[in-house]
């Protein structure tokens, strides 16, 4: 399990429908948000590429996984060194593995909560 069930429900103030909005904002935010950090390394605009990141911070600590805040700090802070030499290529393609692990577990989250309704 990748997320801290607990975490998102503390976040929520354990209300279901909040909690299941967070999952949905993560689902769709997630993957995004790697394709605007990519799109904004490559044409070097290193602030946007930080400013993302950090929103995919909230993102992740809102839901609980917390697997995923050191390879998104990490982008952060070198995008604000406006340094990268392939290392945030390859934090991205961590994040994404880590969310394609997470997607199922967080889908099936969701219908747990939406059931409790």
């Amino acid at each position: 399990m990748l997320f801290d069930l607990t975490k998102l429900e503390k976040n929520t103030g354990n209300n279901h429908m909040l909690a299941i909005e967070a999952i949905e904002y993560f689902i769709e935010s997630i993957p995004e948000g790697l394709q605007q950090i990519k799109k904004a390394i490559n044409s070097h605009r290193w602030s946007r590429a930080a400013d993302t990141a950090h929103q995919m911070l909230t993102t992740v600590s809102i839901v609980g996984i917390t697997e995923m805040r050191k390879p998104l700090e990490d982008i952060e802070k070198l995008a604000l060194k406006e340094h990268s030499n392939g290392k945030i290529d390859h934090l991205l393609d961590q994040i994404g593995k880590l969310y394609a692990e997470s997607y199922v577990e967080m889908q099936l989250k969701q219908k747990e909560l939406q059931d409790k309704i």
